[in-house]
């Protein structure tokens, strides 16, 4: 795992885990069976659904090098088709200690927003199976995206 400053003195670690044949395209079909579309955003997502990501014995076994299955707060799956995008928003909440992405395509990263210049944002390339977390304050977002993008989200609570 190797750390990167985002804009001093914001960091985000970074780390890359190995992804089985076909199980990307197992969490695109568990995204859509059941996840729902944002027609306006134009994705498929299992956010707020009660079907977790981390939860699924399948998926968790590839998130396990990640966190231990009862820090994870939340995690969920999008597909966003070509010209899908997700606003500026952070994950911000008292119990959370962490954000993060999975990416399961390859391409732009999520783009973060320089909390001292709102202005300025950045972003890096993405290879799949990059695991990226961050402190849970920080804005990001994605803009419209020219192919299909793929993610597992999540986010991590307090641990002892």
């Amino acid at each position: 795992m190797s750390e990167e400053e985002l804009f001093p003195p914001l960091i985000i670690t970074r780390d890359n885990i190995s992804i089985p044949d076909g199980w990307v395209e197992k969490c695109e079909e568990w995204c859509k069976k059941y996840g729902k579309y944002v027609d306006q955003e134009r994705f498929w997502t299992t956010f707020n659904s009660p079907n977790k990501a981390h939860g699924v014995p399948w998926i968790y076994k590839v998130l396990e090098v990640i966190a231990p299955q009862d820090t994870f707060d939340n995690s969920w799956v999008q597909v966003y088709d070509p010209g899908g995008f997700i606003p500026i928003h952070n994950h911000s909440q008292d119990e959370i200690s962490g954000s993060g992405c999975l990416f399961l395509t390859e391409g732009k990263s999520t783009y973060f927003q320089d909390p001292l210049h709102p202005n300025q944002t950045t972003s890096s390339h993405v290879k799949v199976g990059d695991v990226w977390t961050w402190d849970p304050e920080v804005y990001h977002f994605s803009p419209p995206v020219m192919d299909k993008r793929i993610i597992l989200a999540f986010n991590l609570k307090q641990y002892e």
